[in-house]
């Protein structure tokens, strides 16, 4: 299998889930293409309920009998209860279960491999997908399933999400007297858009100013304007956002862990950077923002490959040293686009931190950056300071074959102090002159205004933001991070 970013355009395209559509329509369509992209030979999808409890077989592709599967089966029990239980993809090259002796397509025939891939989120299991091969599944297989899983896993949250407001809106019309509490319910659902005014007046970009960009963007515009109509287009950007707003972490999640503020900002209507963060214990968790290369549709693009490997590597494979993340996530985006062999030099730039409270009432920063900085306040200083980050992209094509390793720096802080994490979108936004806001103005704002209330910050950035630039365009996207101690 050697599939390039193109092709992953065209498959995204093919397996998108359209409103109106079933859950079992799209589960076969799903079934389908992947099958014929993995020269897979059979295929079942199954979906979890509510509870964490039980699959159910939703859909199927070239089962002759598909009635000899368990219409239910338990978290644990058999290969797909198994991988949904302990959230791993599993692959089984030798000693195949006898019940696969029942698969058939035109004829008998047990297969020679099966590959088992879960669909997780904030660690709740959605869905097992299932492929058999006559063929041995291999470590690139493995990958391009793990890569594509993130894309189909927001699909099939959409089409949750979507039967979930279908089902509020009938209630909303049966019940006048309960309005009110459902229409917070769907403003839930909607990623807390009722309290981000200011960021909703940013990203109230044009469409028609959209696909402009989309039009100039080579090979990805190219592709895409190849294979969808005008309207087709609008359609799936404005679905790209539902995707990338359903892959970001939790707010409520963040704001359990620490008090903070975010301006998230795309330059169009999807973006190129993006936030993410997990817990490992009550003391410790990781948090990380990226910025992708370029923005729109691309950045989005690399956004998800990116969203996904730090799923891989920090929640599944359990690492957590800042700069072996960066390493490895390094080598799998090389991987990922056979960088060595092609003029791709996709790639992003992002500042990670694990943060863990100390038994001593202290908090130590472990950073790691890859061309970002780490602002931070720390008292009785009380003036921003940095860290900065290696001058190293993430994926950044290296013609001369060097192993790259990325290093720790470490921060010990105390209760009250302050970080900032940035992508550049800020600090490189032009006024109508076309001076940058720059560095220093960034900094001496901030020595300015830290004392006062997160929220408060917020504002006064979002308001210094939105004076410099004036009528002008927005270069770039924007996302900034306060976080105090």
């Amino acid at each position: 299998m050697n599939y390039n970013v193109t092709d992953f355009l065209t498959l995204l395209n093919e397996i998108s889930w359209k409103i109106g559509q079933s859950l079992q329509d799209w589960g076969e369509q799903l079934l389908s293409h992947l099958a014929e992209a993995t020269d897979s030979v059979q295929g079942a999808l199954f979906c979890a309920d509510s509870k964490q409890e039980n699959l159910y077989l939703t859909s199927f592709y070239a089962l002759k009998e598909p009635d000899k599967i368990p219409n239910e089966i338990k978290f644990g029990d058999g290969l797909p209860g198994i991988v949904a239980k302990f959230q791993k993809t599993k692959v089984i090259n030798q000693n195949i279960p006898d019940q696969f002796n029942n698969y058939v397509i035109g004829e008998e025939f047990k297969p020679k491999s099966i590959i088992l891939i879960p669909i997780v989120f904030n660690n709740i299991t959605y869905g097992v997908i299932e492929f058999t091969k006559q063929i041995f599944y291999t470590d690139e297989d493995s990958f391009f399933f793990k890569s594509i899983i993130q894309i189909v896993g927001v699909q099939l949250i959409l089409l949750i999400k979507e039967q979930q407001q279908q089902q509020l809106l009938e209630n909303l019309r049966e019940k006048n007297t309960e309005i009110q509490t459902q229409s917070e319910k769907l403003h839930e659902l909607n990623d807390e858009i009722s309290v981000q005014k200011l960021e909703l007046q940013q990203r109230n970009q044009k469409i028609g100013k959209s696909l402009r960009n989309i039009k100039t963007i080579t090979e990805f515009g190219q592709k895409i304007t190849a294979t969808l109509d005008f309207k087709s287009i609008s359609e799936s950007i404005n679905y790209g956002k539902r995707i990338q707003q359903l892959i970001l972490p939790s707010r409520k999640n963040i704001d359990k862990a620490f008090e903070n503020f975010l301006i998230f900002l795309p330059k169009d209507i999807v973006s190129g950077d993006f936030y993410w963060f997990t817990t490992i214990n009550e003391t410790t968790s990781v948090i990380a923002i990226v910025d992708c290369t370029g923005h729109g549709v691309p950045g989005a693009f690399m956004s998800m490959i990116g969203n996904r490997l730090l799923n891989e590597l920090i929640n599944e494979k359990k690492i957590y040293s800042p700069n072996i993340i960066l390493t490895k996530l390094n080598k799998n985006i090389e991987k990922f686009f056979k960088q060595k062999n092609s003029d791709i030099t996709d790639g992003m730039d992002l500042s990670l931190c694990l943060i863990e409270q100390l038994p001593t009432s202290q908090i130590k920063i472990i950073f790691s950056g890859a061309k970002q900085k780490l602002f931070y306040i720390k008292k009785p200083n009380l003036k921003l300071q940095c860290l900065k980050g290696d001058r190293i992209s993430i994926g950044s094509y290296i013609k001369k074959a060097r192993k790259i390793n990325f290093t720790n720096q470490t921060l010990t802080l105390n209760k009250g102090d302050l970080i900032y994490l940035t992508t550049d979108g800020f600090i490189d936004q032009n006024n109508l002159g076309r001076t940058r806001f720059g560095s220093v103005r960034f900094i001496e704002l901030i020595n300015k205004i830290h004392e006062k209330p997160l929220l408060e910050q917020k504002k006064i950035l979002l308001k210094a933001l939105i004076d410099w630039k004036e009528d002008g365009e927005q270069r770039d996207d924007i996302t900034l991070m306060g976080i105090k101690l």
